[in-house]
């Protein structure tokens, strides 16, 4: 009988640390605290006041990968576009951003993109901002337990909003910059829930974390009409096929060539 009660209590620890080991592998983060812009900052800006996002024409540069991988460029890239479409900021074609960049002579290869970057193309495009930045981390990995399997997309994102100056002292700044890490994941197992595609994984993780990383940012602009599409990793993908269409996203997310 003391055995058979030891048994189930040692069967019910493991359980319950099993669980536990996989709810915090879950929820973990590599760097969840917010970097960049202030509060305080972001109330001085609200205090300007800024003006309806109707009103600024905006040029996204590519946010470029850090592994090279293209796939993860238009990810992160095609988010943010996304992200100020439906804030309704004027934008250039998101295809015009890296157009420009490709033009640049002055920007070294595979090297992140500086202010004075950002600041010459945003002139040469003609607007009034410019956002740019990079992905330090979008990827996939998976987590095998006793209970479950999961698999987790990792973003980290750090993008930066620059106020282009069209004047001879050229005082143009940034306005706006935050560094965020964020994981979106699914279950599948025991407890059933739903498997992903890495695609699939990848672009959910990018808007988690884009959309952490503008939210105060927008707060701070008068209110405006925001677009009530819901922006999910289906839409997303959508934009993506139509910006490039030689790349088509298959049902196991994972992008296959069209014949």
């Amino acid at each position: 009988m003391i055995k058979t009660h030891i048994f189930k209590t040692a069967l019910f620890a493991t359980v319950l640390c099993a669980l536990c080991a996989n709810f915090a592998y879950a929820k973990k983060r590599k760097d969840d605290k917010p970097r960049g812009t202030t509060a305080v900052e972001l109330a001085q800006l609200k205090a300007r006041p800024l003006p309806q996002p109707s009103k600024i024409k905006i040029a996204v540069l590519p946010v470029m990968d850090s592994s090279g991988l293209s796939e993860n460029t238009r990810i992160a890239t095609a988010t943010v576009w996304q992200l100020l479409h439906r804030q309704g900021f004027s934008l250039t074609p998101i295809l015009s951003g890296f157009a420009a960049l490709e033009k640049d002579s002055e920007i070294e290869p595979g090297a992140s993109l500086r202010k004075e970057d950002a600041v010459r193309l945003g002139k040469k495009l003609g607007v009034n901002w410019v956002v740019y930045g990079e992905a330090g981390e979008l990827r996939v990995s998976s987590k095998s337990g006793w209970i479950s399997n999961k698999k987790y997309a990792d973003a980290s994102l750090r993008l930066v909003v620059v106020d282009i100056a069209n004047n001879q002292k050229d005082d143009s700044g940034i306005l706006y910059w935050q560094m965020r890490h964020e994981r979106a994941g699914g279950r599948k197992g025991l407890f059933g829930g739903g498997a992903h595609g890495d695609l699939n994984l990848k672009r959910d993780a990018s808007i988690r974390t884009a959309t952490a990383i503008f939210d105060p940012f927008f707060a701070a602009f008068p209110q405006h009409t925001i677009s009530q599409e819901k922006f999910n990793e289906g839409t997303l993908k959508d934009f993506i096929n139509t910006v490039w269409p030689d790349k088509d996203d298959g049902k196991d997310g994972k992008d296959n060539k069209k014949k």
